[in-house]
């Protein structure tokens, strides 16, 4: 399953990928499609090609950003549809701080999460 949220359009997409590939949990990932896509939701598609996009560790943190990613999962483990509407790290404060919302949610309401980098 892959989502994206675009606050400029505010559109949240998601998709559930076909691949033979291994894509870890929290992963970045960009991909190129083989074919079309079936329109229900979430969309499916198959992956003609998948990069795992490297996402940078902040030197004063001791967490990478999947690794952020699967706590707040974790911790919102009630959520059907996560969609990642921010993730952002405080040098200053050594704190993450990722807010997400539900996509198979009726209620649009964001749950913020904070954790000690």
């Amino acid at each position: 399953m892959v989502t994206h949220y675009d606050e400029q359009s505010e559109l949240n997409d998601a998709i559930w990928i076909r691949t033979k590939k291994n894509i870890a949990l929290g992963q970045k990932v960009s991909i190129e499609l083989d074919g079309g896509i079936e329109t229900s939701y979430p969309a499916q598609a198959s992956a003609k090609n998948i990069d795992i996009i490297k996402t940078e560790q902040p030197e004063t943190s001791r967490l990478t950003q999947q690794e952020v990613i699967i706590r707040t999962l974790d911790h919102f483990n009630t959520i059907g549809l996560p969609f990642v509407k921010s993730i952002h790290y405080s040098e200053a404060k050594n704190v993450w701080t990722v807010v997400m919302l539900d996509g198979q949610s009726d209620v649009v309401e964001d749950m913020e999460f904070t954790i000690e980098g």
